[in-house]
């Protein structure tokens, strides 16, 4: 006979609530222990809230592995459990591996050591999604805390402290920044949407509030039909505003790591250099107890300077690299730096131009235009984009002096853009021939210019161009 694990998983529920095993739906009666969880069951709420959904094992809410869920009313999910197992541990435990949540709405806490999407996963008909952390990787893990609601063939999220990304609609959307700090996100299948709920309060997400206000303080009792759960019903969301649609994100060509992705892998590389000190640290002192559990004080007291000594040892190792760490960090940033004073080093779009305009008798060849977000540690402001105008210069006059600043402008539907920088030798002797390029700030949607070149009291000489 085979034997069937269960983990005592400590879930209460109050209202009507049922244990899905094999196709079959048993309605739980809350008389007692609820029954144990084995991997493939499912869990169902009607009108009712089930919470303590936690991990049974002894790491629960203290490792790197964690799982805590809170369901509402009309919500499914099916879970999976089997073994866990630390690397520097001997022992092995049940825990719930996998959460699939099926329909409705979710408070979830949940950790891992290994990739989040591997651990939670959503209904295969519901739009695609995966959550990223707001900055960089997590801190020895990766976490995710949100309420997430699958209903009307859309996501919902929101009490959230991340990022999520829809691959197929090419959109990234956030909760936790200066503009939607306590916000909403819907993700349908044509389209994700940011709301601020300061601005546009939602009823239904201020009453899921109070329903797990009153569960986390104990003020819902187990049972099958309390009052106050048997009549928990949640209103529809507030309509989704079409100005709250996030923008796809660009597809940008990067010839170097920005500036915030060089910092966040160095402190990975840092902290995992660290976990692993710590870890082999803990093993010898785990292996030097057992080792002389009941050596004589003498030769414990002894053998412990030695332990010691190699604990330090290992340190100076972690300190050897940490340092080289950062010596490789501060040469990637030079880099960046110096190749953002030549150009671009995040590109979303370029357009050759070929054109020649002869300007004071020098000899301009235009060549290519090119927009972008970064150029090395310059990041442009949200809504914007760097444009560089890249030329071949040639001086046939005598020697002259440019003043950049007052001399070269551009325009875009009408609206004057002065140079935010330039690449150009400004005092340039006879017969002068380098490159350069022309750097403006412009609307991130801007697509049609004219380069203006002239002084403001002469006559321009005009250069239009699309991108």
């Amino acid at each position: 006979m085979v034997q069937v694990t269960e983990l005592p998983v400590p879930y209460k529920f109050s209202g009507e609530a049922y244990l899905l095993r094999n196709g079959s739906r048993i309605l739980l009666n809350g008389s007692g222990e609820n029954p144990k969880l084995r991997n493939g069951d499912g869990l169902i709420t009607g009108k009712g809230v089930m919470w303590g959904i936690e991990d049974g094992g002894s790491y629960a809410g203290k490792g790197v592995e964690d799982t805590r869920i809170t369901m509402f009313p009309d919500s499914e999910l099916i879970l999976s459990i089997g073994e866990f197992k630390r690397s520097n541990e001997p022992v092995t435990v049940q825990m719930i591996t996998k959460v699939q949540l099926m329909k409705g709405l979710f408070r979830v806490l949940m950790s891992s050591a290994d990739d989040l999407s591997k651990k939670l996963i959503i209904a295969p008909n519901f739009p695609r999604i995966e959550f990223k952390p707001l900055n960089g990787e997590f801190v020895r893990k990766k976490e995710i805390e949100t309420c997430i609601e699958l209903n009307d063939n859309k996501i919902t999220l929101f009490w959230m402290d991340a990022k999520i990304i829809a691959p197929s609609l090419g959109v990234e959307a956030k909760i936790g920044d200066a503009k939607i700090s306590h916000g909403k996100i819907t993700i349908t299948p044509t389209g994700v949407y940011a709301t601020n709920l300061v601005e546009y309060p939602d009823k239904r997400i201020t009453l899921a509030k109070k329903i797990y206000d009153y569960v986390s303080t104990g003020q819902i009792k187990q049972g099958p039909n309390p009052e106050e759960a048997g009549q928990i019903i949640l209103p529809s969301y507030s309509l989704i505003r079409e100005e709250d649609r996030v923008v796809p994100k660009k597809k940008v060509t990067r010839t170097m790591a920005g500036f915030t992705e060089l910092t966040d892998e160095y402190w990975n590389k840092q902290r995992n250099a660290k976990d692993r000190w710590l870890e082999e640290a803990a093993t010898m002192r785990k292996e030097f107890d057992k080792e002389y559990e009941y050596a004589p004080k003498r030769l414990r007291d002894k053998m412990l300077k030695e332990l010691q000594k190699k604990i330090n040892a290992k340190y100076k190792e972690y300190s050897a690299e940490e340092k080289k760490l950062g010596e490789e960090l501060g040469s990637k940033q030079l880099k960046s730096i110096d190749a953002g004073k030549k150009g671009l080093t995040a590109m979303t779009k370029t357009a050759p131009i070929s054109k020649a305009l002869l300007y004071r008798n020098v000899d301009f060849q235009f060549t290519v235009a090119e927009k972008g977000t970064e150029k090395g540690p310059l990041v442009c402001p949200k809504g914007k984009e760097f444009l560089l105008i890249r030329f071949k210069v040639n001086n046939k006059a005598k020697q002259l002096f440019f003043s950049p600043d007052s001399e070269f402008s551009l325009l875009s539907e009408n609206q004057l853009i002065p140079l935010d920088n330039y690449l150009l030798e400004t005092n340039m002797d006879t017969g002068y021939s380098g490159e350069g390029f022309f750097q403006f700030r412009v609307p991130e949607e801007a697509a049609s210019f004219v380069f203006q070149l002239g002084k403001k009291t002469e006559a321009k000489t005009t250069l239009a161009f699309k991108i």
